[in-house]
């Protein structure tokens, strides 16, 4: 049975809300897809049969996403208790239809029940290909250019999205081995590849060259020519060109015009997909990153991927917002920056805004020139053409001076692990990037547990200069494997500085046990979240900011989910003390399990093994 009245009534919602246009296909009931109506062929409501739900909906851009709706003139049959009345209730049937098409589409399905405008009942779930549904918040019908926002923007999206990814960057690392492409180029060639892809011209036409000679050729006008929209290419015109020089000159990329136009079409189809109709920063800035770890050696590349659900957690603790002028003087491939673009702009509207954001308020340094022109691709891929990014030395004076005059208010920074003796010690880095920040400002870092425990030597000089000028707000320790997908065992922690406040003599930092983020490791994938991220991250920010003064020794035995739930302490630290919590926690040994001795003494053999 048709529901005539508030199938009108829907239609109406999807005229307001611009559902009707040469973008999207609305049907009614039978689809004209073959691929569809295989699908619904026995999702009838009563039994066998076909199933009709009252619309089908797809935007023509995304090829693996459904909207589908049931509607019920009787406000009282929105919902059944069991879900499973389907003939009768508008939950329960748009529930049947979505398990149907998520067999191969991701599925929106959407109940509506009433036939009076003002008194509609409506219910949103999404159902990922594969998985089960979940609630999906949304009150009300919006636009479609919006719906297909929060739908990219879910939770359950990014997660399905990051795995994605993550298992098509193995395959491209393995077709790029296969092709000869050395690891210190893979890098470098997808990044060139994603910034040719944003001139349109190329991206329309890179399929039509005859020879590989003149692809080649014309990859490198599209790279150089997004980069001439750049003051970075301006000022590393050369540095930029002699990374990407390599495009010119390599066998296989002369010789394979096969190889390229593959490789240029995956990566188009399975990274840009949702950045055609879409300006979508996060996801990209999340995937791209993630994609460069596996598509490199990282030891290689002599650098060491921030985790991004760290990267975001630095953005919560600083609590940056429109204001925040963020400086990363070791910025690699510019992770922290993206997070924080990603955090500012979440809630800005106006185009003129957010191109002053992108403009200003991000400033990176990078020593290495291959990396920084990973840095600088990765920024403009993100539509920031004019921020701040050099390729120099954080500690050349002639820098310092320039960065001090941009007034950054905020620094984030992964320095550089220390691995021969004559190396920098970490926290010289941490003091350069303190030292052009305003009065005031907020300084987090990840290093090392072992710079903020040593208590002689030149990390008790650096501790004393750090508590001589600044304020020492937070010490956290965090997950130990943290870095296992970037195959290094360093334990860290978070150090929170507040720039250019000396540090009082009786205050109390915050000392957190942060050890837990319930990531779990997956073959092939390594650590992902596996959904409850969100939750810890909360429950630690929580305990950072509401922690009150603690005195005495904690029995650990006393604390139940101990790192899930961010427990933390406050207390008066001096250099020449460890600043970790796990200083002021009593561990309990009645319990004691002498294969866990064993693990840790391999895992702790294993990392001396591999950093000495």
């Amino acid at each position: 049975m048709v529901e005539v009245e508030t199938v009108a009534i829907f239609r109406d919602l999807l005229r307001k809300n611009k559902f009707y246009s040469n973008k999207v296909i609305v049907e009614e009931q039978i689809s004209n897809n073959p691929r569809i109506k295989k699908l619904l062929q026995n999702a009838s409501k009563s039994g066998p049969g076909s199933g009709r739900p009252e619309f089908i909906i797809q935007h023509k851009e995304l090829d693996d996403f459904l909207i589908v709706v049931e509607c019920k003139d009787d406000i009282k049959k929105h919902e059944s208790k069991n879900r499973d009345k389907f003939k009768d209730y508008a939950v329960d049937g748009a529930l049947l239809y979505s398990q149907y098409l998520s067999k191969e589409y991701d599925v929106l399905s959407i109940a509506i029940s009433g036939n009076k405008k003002n008194l509609l009942r409506k219910s949103f779930f999404l159902q990922l290909k594969g998985e089960e549904y979940t609630d999906f918040e949304l009150k009300d019908l919006v636009q479609i250019e919006d719906l297909i926002e929060l739908y990219l923007k879910s939770n359950e999206k990014k997660k399905t999205q990051h795995e994605n990814i993550l298992k098509f960057s193995i395959h491209l690392n393995t077709f790029l081995h296969k092709n000869k492409i050395q690891e210190t180029k893979r890098a470098l060639l997808f990044s060139g590849i994603l910034v040719a892809l944003k001139n349109r011209p190329f991206s329309i036409s890179y399929k039509k060259h005859k020879n590989p000679k003149s692809l080649t050729n014309a990859l490198l006008a599209a790279i150089y020519e997004e980069f001439s929209q750049s003051d970075v290419f301006e000022n590393y015109k050369d540095v930029i060109k002699n990374n990407y020089a390599f495009i010119k000159t390599h066998k296989t990329l002369t010789t394979s015009k096969d190889f390229l136009i593959t490789m240029i079409s995956e990566i188009d189809k399975s990274i840009n997909k949702f950045n055609k109709s879409i300006e979508y920063h996060d996801l990209l800035g999340e995937f791209y990153i993630e994609f460069l770890k596996y598509a490199n050696s990282d030891k290689s590349l002599g650098i060491v991927l921030t985790p991004p659900h760290i990267t975001e957690l630095f953005c919560e603790i600083a609590e940056i917002n429109k204001d925040s002028i963020i400086f990363d003087n070791c910025c690699g491939t510019a992770g922290f920056l993206i997070s924080s673009m990603k955090k500012i702009l979440k809630d800005v509207k106006s185009d003129r805004e957010i191109l002053k954001i992108k403009n200003n308020n991000f400033i990176g340094v990078e020593y290495m020139d291959d990396i920084f022109t990973l840095s600088a691709s990765n920024m403009i891929l993100h539509g920031d053409g004019k921020s701040r990014m050099y390729n120099e030395n954080c500690f050349d004076e002639n820098l310092i001076n320039k960065v001090k005059k941009l007034k950054p208010n905020i620094g984030f920074l992964n320095p550089p692990y220390k691995a021969d003796k004559d190396d920098t010690e970490e926290l010289e880095f941490i003091l350069n990037n303190l030292e052009v920040l305003q009065k005031g400002a907020t300084c987090v870092s990840i290093i090392p547990v072992s710079c903020v425990n040593e208590f002689s030597g030149n990390n008790l000089a650096l501790k004393e200069i750090i508590q001589k000028k600044h304020t020492v707000l937070g010490v956290m320790s965090v997950p130990q494997d943290l870095f296992h997908n970037s195959k290094t065992n360093v334990v860290t922690c978070l150090l929170v500085i507040k720039a250019h406040e000396p540090h009082p003599d009786n205050f109390k930092t915050y000392l957190g046990y942060w050890r837990e983020d319930l990531f779990e490791k997956r073959k092939n994938l390594g650590r992902i979240d596996i959904g409850s991220w969100a939750k810890v991250r909360k429950n630690w920010l929580d305990s950072y900011r509401n922690t009150k003064n603690t005195d005495g020794i904690v029995k650990m035995k006393d604390i139940k989910n101990i790192g899930i739930n961010g427990f933390g302490l406050r207390r008066v630290v001096k250099p020449n003390e460890e600043w970790c919590i796990e200083n002021y926690l009593e561990t309990d040994y009645t319990d004691f399990d002498i294969s866990e001795f064993e693990k840790t003494l391999k895992s702790y053999m294993g990392y001396k093994l591999i950093n000495d």
